[in-house]
């Protein structure tokens, strides 16, 4: 899989989000060992975990489902792990959009979860995330040199047996694929910390259901802009408290 394309199709991202949250796909996505499972399971150098789960687009068209340990940024590359391994595993029910359907979550789920305790624990790869698009789950590993990790690839998937698969190894000096491809860019960060909120929120035993204001700073390069923007937004649920040198948008039920 070649790298992204740095430019978002927000729109697009925005309605997939809706209709993918909707059918629970995040639930699997954010299906990880807590902290403590993996600090014994799973071989990386010490490091907070910080994992997360987003939908990007994948050369200009194609849309993705990422899930990435972010806590590995400070510590990467890891010097004595360069070789990247990608295992690429046809998925039996992929959706229209290349993403996977509800009745083949938990066993997507379960093959990455085997694989990387296998990898972790019979050959010390670091496992950096993976990538669900147009019907393939792309697990993402960082192993040392000479590890024979073909045995428990193939140990592994033989719990998996009606699963086609395969493998290649090609060295990053720089951890590309961890960089390039599966960590957030900045417009895909704040959609993390957005969600992260919300899951906060719920946690707390918050509904939800009540509006609440959310503050947020554009800037336009002339009155036009601006109007053009009060166009677009008018009927949305927003209105407008002060227009002067600064403006002010709110949800006219916040």
């Amino acid at each position: 899989m070649s790298g992204r394309n740095r430019t978002i199709a927000f729109v697009i991202l925005t309605l997939l989000i809706v209709s993918i949250t909707a059918m629970g796909l995040f639930k699997f996505l954010s299906k990880k060992p807590n902290s403590e499972q993996a600090k014994n399971i799973w071989a990386a150098p010490p490091h907070t975990e910080d994992w997360a789960a987003y939908l990007s687009t994948i050369d200009s068209d194609k849309v993705g489902s990422i899930v990435v340990d972010m806590g590995l940024k400070p510590i990467a590359p890891i010097k004595n792990r360069l070789n990247r391994l990608r295992i690429d595993i046809t998925m039996k029910f992929p959706g229209p959009n290349g993403l996977p359907l509800s009745q083949e979550f938990e066993t997507l789920n379960a093959i990455d979860e085997k694989m990387s305790r296998s990898l972790a624990g019979k050959n010390g790869a670091v496992n950096a995330g993976h990538l669900n698009c147009q019907g393939r789950l792309s697990l993402y590993h960082y192993l040392g040199d000479g590890e024979l990790f073909e045995p428990t690839i193939s140990e592994a998937m033989a719990t998996f047996s009606d699963y086609k698969y395969e493998f290649r190894v090609d060295r990053e000096e720089d951890w590309d694929s961890y960089t390039e491809l599966l960590y957030p860019l900045p417009i895909q960060m704040q959609s993390i910390h957005n969600q992260k909120v919300v899951e906060h929120l719920k946690n707390q035993g918050d509904k939800l259901e009540k509006a609440r204001p959310v503050n947020h700073l554009i800037y336009f390069k002339n009155e036009t802009d601006v109007e053009k923007f009060l166009a677009e937004i008018n009927g949305k649920g927003f209105k407008v408290l002060k227009k002067e040198g600064s403006m002010v948008v709110k949800p006219k039920n916040g």
